[in-house]
């Protein structure tokens, strides 16, 4: 059933777009300009200073003159997730999103989750996102289960499962990130506030919302499609790692998560899956704290090879030998899973010095498929032309955003 036969039409709708900002004065024009440019003109633009002492607050009070549907609330530091309660008791929405005040998001991105959600009738929509790093540089990621609707058995033996681990250690099934979303402000406000009260951390915020949401859900829309610009910025990250009290905050995440999860059916399945994450996290956390011991700190496997698209048993022509090859390579080898790896790369020289077995690029060899192993899709769509122009069989050439095995 489309919108037009449920006599709903989208600018009918109330959705209420929530940023908490704290300190983000040198972001926040370019991050609200593109909350108004929303195809979905009716929205409630709810801006929460969470005590920022910077001018954060002067910009909201700029910005709201600008635009009626803005409402600016203030109040004492107290984090993300108090933040996100004051904006839930202060709006009737019945939809929710949110935009975090350095990021910024596609004039479509409303509406279309908006669209998605009611046409499906689902709890969740969720979409891809894009980490930003420069103009140059973008990483386009997205959750790691098929896209499409998901809705009761199918939820519970597909998604619950794999949510938070997707089976393949540390990726997660589901994005944690609640900005890429679109939530029911009934469902939503009693989980965020009670995660504001009994775990209220500023660490993994997200986490400790998402997950919840979802065992109380019974259905979700999974999209691919990237809306959402999220700025990397490395200051943060480091930051983040090297609080003293990461482990104490860690431990408080687990405790209160796995609260949640051992009253649940699935409380076996659930538990796995928060054990990974835990174990994922104080490994990402140690190698960070290596690398400032270590100048060139050897890479873990990151990348997961597509072997669902790769017949075990094939000759495989492995095309790139930068840190993604590397990746596929390795895990090719140790599982023993292709007859026969051929690998190249136009730089074969400079790592056929770093003793790697990489071969010039020859697309005559006879391979049963050719997987290019680059991070970028335009890059891998030139060199998939150019592999064709060389002779190879479209049809044998795959690529695929690799998965990056990061939390």
């Amino acid at each position: 059933m489309n919108l037009h036969d449920m006599g709903i039409k989208p600018e009918e709708a109330l959705i209420a777009v929530i940023v908490p900002i704290y300190n983000a004065e040198k972001y926040l024009r370019k991050c609200v300009q593109s909350i108004f440019r929303q195809t979905h003109v009716n929205l409630e633009i709810i801006l929460v200073d969470d005590g920022s002492t910077d001018d954060s607050y002067k910009v909201c009070t700029e910005l709201s003159g600008n635009d009626t549907r803005i409402k600016v609330l203030r109040k004492e530091n107290g984090g993300p997730l108090s933040a996100k309660v004051m904006a839930l008791e202060n709006t009737n929405a019945e939809y929710i999103m949110f935009v975090d005040a350095d990021d910024w998001i596609k004039p479509e991105m409303c509406e279309t989750l908006y669209k998605k959600m009611i046409e499906e009738n689902v709890d969740l929509v969720t979409s891809g996102i894009v980490r930003y790093f420069s103009d140059e540089k973008c990483i386009y990621d997205f959750d790691n289960i098929a896209e499409g609707k998901y809705c009761d058995d199918e939820y519970q033996k597909v998604i619950i499962p794999h949510m938070l681990c997707d089976g393949v250690f540390p990726r997660r099934g589901i994005d944690a990130s609640l900005a890429i979303k679109i939530f029911k402000k009934k469902m939503l406000y009693p989980i965020v506030k009670m995660a504001d009260e009994k775990y209220g951390y500023l660490f993994a915020e997200d986490t400790a919302v998402l997950y919840p949401y979802m065992l109380n859900a019974s259905s979700v829309y999974i999209m691919k499609e990237c809306f959402y610009y999220h700025r990397q910025n490395p200051e943060n990250r480091t930051k983040y790692y090297e609080d003293e009290d990461y482990q104490d905050k860690l431990s408080a995440l687990y405790m209160y998560i796995a609260d949640i999860f051992r009253k649940s059916d699935h409380k076996a399945i659930l538990m796995k899956q928060l054990e990974c994450f835990i174990y994922g996290s104080l490994i990402t956390k140690a190698e960070f704290q290596a690398r400032k011991i270590i100048d060139n700190i050897p890479k873990i496997q990151q990348y997961l090879f597509p072997f669902g698209k790769v017949k075990r048993g094939s000759r495989v022509l492995l095309y790139g030998a930068g840190e993604v090859g590397r990746s596929f390579y390795a895990q090719m080898v140790k599982t023993q899973y292709c007859e026969q790896i051929i690998w190249q790369d136009r730089q074969f020289k400079k790592y056929q010095e770093e003793r790697l077995p990489v071969e010039c690029v020859n697309t005559k060899i006879g391979a049963d498929i050719c997987v290019i192993a680059v991070q970028d899709k335009k890059l891998a769509d030139e060199i998939k032309q150019q592999l064709i122009a060389q002779g190879m069989e479209r049809g044998k050439i795959i690529w695929e955003n690799p998965l990056l095995n990061k939390w």
